[in-house]
């Protein structure tokens, strides 16, 4: 009697299915997840370094969030521009460029990026959260209301997006909505001392 297939593929060793061990790709990608586990991130990145092909949008990917880590915002920037390039339409590779810009404080260049995503996914709450970012520190906070709006009505809870909303509120004048949304983001983490010290200057409201 023969023996069926699937009971074969069961009494293979785990360690040859699908030839894990033996794909260099594969392997790269394990080790940079267990060095960037240990923040280890240069061995991280060596390891992609290693299989690298400039037409994987994987590696870029990848390498664009190592270099970030590191520190070397304008690298994962390059990382993550040419994952971009390979999938103009995906959403991922544009949230992940925001981060090495944002950390550059190239809020031009942020903004550009945020409508992008906009166009593609037109509720992306971190798109919105990103221009209304942008907006707040050129004091265009009638625009930065507008996008933080969405996104605190989206995830009341969270705390990023309620602290820029109260001081939204604040620097527009309305100091009654603002010392509320101070009150709320101090639940969301009791130690913000920007909740804190937004919450003394709008004197309670008044």
């Amino acid at each position: 009697m023969k023996t069926p297939l699937l009971l074969v593929l069961f009494l293979l060793p785990a360690h040859a299915s699908f030839s894990q061990i033996e794909n260099p790709l594969l392997q790269a990608f394990s080790d940079s997840y267990t060095q960037e586990a240990l923040g280890l991130y240069t061995e991280a990145i060596d390891a992609l370094q290693a299989v690298y092909a400039d037409d994987s949008y994987e590696l870029n990917l990848r390498l664009g969030w190592l270099y970030y880590l590191q520190g070397d915002y304008p690298r994962a920037q390059s990382y993550y521009r040419r994952a971009k390039s390979l999938l103009p339409y995906a959403v991922e590779p544009k949230l992940g460029y925001l981060l090495p810009t944002v950390a550059l404080g190239n809020w031009t260049e942020v903004e550009k990026t945020a409508e992008e995503i906009l166009r593609i996914d037109p509720n992306n709450p971190m798109a919105h959260f990103r221009i209304g970012q942008a907006a707040y520190n050129r004091q265009d906070y009638e625009n930065a209301y507008k996008h933080v709006e969405k996104v605190v009505n989206l995830y009341p809870f969270d705390y990023d997006s309620v602290v820029l909303f109260a001081w939204i509120n604040y620097q527009s004048g309305n100091r009654s909505r603002a010392y509320t949304l101070f009150q709320k983001a101090l639940l969301i983490y009791p130690g913000s001392e920007s909740a804190a010290e937004g919450l003394k200057l709008s004197g309670g409201g008044k």
